[in-house]
């Protein structure tokens, strides 16, 4: 018998994951990112983000 090869496996999966777990950070787990990659910006950056 062959084997499940891992990409067809993983496509299985991810298929048939409940679309609720793509948004499982919610509202406070984007914030936390957000918060993180802002700490990160350089300030010409940081200029840049507030122009938008």
């Amino acid at each position: 018998m062959k084997s499940i090869s891992p990409l067809i496996a993983g496509l299985v999966t991810v298929l048939a994951t409940p679309v609720s777990h793509a948004m499982a950070w919610g509202v406070e787990g984007h914030a936390v990112v957000a918060g993180i990659a802002e700490a990160h910006l350089t300030d010409a950056a940081r200029a840049q983000v507030r122009s938008l």
